[in-house]
């Protein structure tokens, strides 16, 4: 009997792909079992060396669990919006990005409801991965085949080189993201509101500490590392993540738009800027900023760029990752006027002012749809939706006129 090729190819992706589910099986188990184990005291039968290294090893696959479920949710919206990525070095930062985004709201409406707990964000978790178990098993099926995937991919002595400088760079900001959290924003309310939170189980009112009221999306996500693993080093490791993967689209969008040297180059200026290395290993949610910004900038270039049949997805994103700026750092807003209001609005010479109308309609009616969590959560809270902004429109917050006008004073001068 003659053996079928594509039948022994096809049971053979079949084998990776439940090899890798259930390496991810493992990986989440691993995470749940030892987390008691590296967030008490120091083990008598363990040595402060191996203390340390399964510490750090149980954070890097606590982080590569994390990013894998992202890129997986990612995928699947993606799906639904009927996005076609060129690639998957495109497809990886915006899909990760938009599971990250995803997953910080699903931590807003647990925190909303009161249940800031380990076990709920597990079972979230366990939820969010049943959910996504196919697109899972179909990035696994496509990153086991690098020959497949590398074959064209050549590389000459100065993108060698490039390379080195990256990961070396990356690597060495990645132990960095193991030391204890010393900055004083990062203290104060980074990570001080969300430990806020999660002792009380849920969002509070914080009368005395204006900076609760900003839109926290980069700190639902820190609030989930914490409940995972009871510490803050998964928390700065996000941060970290949201760097590198603005290092992965930047050189997706040279890689797209000029050539893969121009992509490697930009990735390696990037993460060698003095502030960006600084922050990477901070909790802080600058670099998700960046991260949400850069990402709707590509998105609307894609937009632009692309044929009508394939351009309103690339508008949804557009909004989206907007959307996600805003409900990174209210300084999103001058990027949201100054920038893609007016872009979005002129649009194509080539179509009719109406289809301009209903882009623009679609843009801001996406990004405000995305950014609704934070408004219904300080109209709850505060009684003002922008707060402490608009203060003389709509009040809120227990202030006072001379309060507002300090803060401004302080922030603008």
């Amino acid at each position: 009997m003659r053996n079928n090729p594509s039948r022994n190819r096809k049971s053979k992706n079949h084998l990776l792909s439940l090899e890798g589910i259930l390496f991810l099986f493992v990986l989440a188990w691993a995470t749940f079992l030892f987390r008691n184990l590296f967030t008490t005291n120091q083990p008598e039968n363990l040595t402060p060396l191996w203390f340390q290294f399964f510490h750090i090893i149980w954070h890097i696959s606590a982080l590569l669990f994390l990013v894998f479920l992202a890129w997986g949710l990612g995928r699947k919206f993606s799906r639904a919006f009927k996005v076609q990525y060129s690639d998957i070095w495109e497809e990886f930062p915006f899909a990760t990005s938009l599971g990250l985004g995803s997953i910080s709201i699903f931590v807003l409406i647990l925190g909303g409801i009161k249940l800031f707990y380990p076990i709920a964000i597990y079972v979230t978790t366990g939820l969010i991965f049943i959910l996504v178990i196919r697109e899972l098993r179909e990035i696994l099926c496509e990153i086991s085949k690098p020959w497949e995937k590398t074959k064209n991919f050549e590389l000459d002595i100065p993108q060698i080189f490039l390379l080195c400088i990256l990961g070396l760079t990356a690597l060495i900001l990645l132990t960095g993201t193991f030391t204890p959290p010393l900055s004083y924003d990062g203290l104060s309310y980074h990570l001080g509101v969300p430990k806020t939170y999660i002792k009380n189980h849920g969002i509070i009112p914080l009368p005395y500490h204006v900076y609760s009221n900003f839109p926290f999306n980069l700190e639902m996500l820190y609030s989930y590392a914490i409940l995972f693993t009871g510490n803050e080093i998964l928390a700065k490791m996000i941060h970290f993540l949201t760097c590198i993967l603005t290092c992965f689209a930047l050189y997706s969008f040279g890689k797209k738009y000029f050539d893969g040297k121009v992509g490697l180059l930009s990735a390696v200026i990037f993460l060698n800027i003095p502030l960006v290395s600084q922050l990477s290993t901070l909790c802080y949610n600058d670099l998700g900023l960046a991260l949400f910004i850069f990402l709707a900038i590509f998105s609307f270039i894609n937009w632009y760029s692309k044929p009508p049949k394939e351009k309103l997805s690339w508008l949804i994103l557009c909004g989206i990752f907007t959307g996600l700026a805003l409900g990174t750092k209210s300084l999103a807003i001058t990027f949201l006027f100054i920038f893609l209001v007016p872009a979005v609005g002129i649009g194509s010479i080539f179509i009719t002012p109406q289809c301009k109308i209903k882009n623009l309609i679609t843009f801001i009616g996406i990004t405000f749809f995305v950014f609704l969590p934070w408004i219904v959560k300080n109209l709850i809270i505060t009684g003002n939706p922008l707060f402490p902004f608009i203060y003389p429109i709509f009040g809120g917050g227990n202030w006072a006129p001379n309060h507002y006008e300090r803060f401004l004073y302080v922030h603008l001068r």
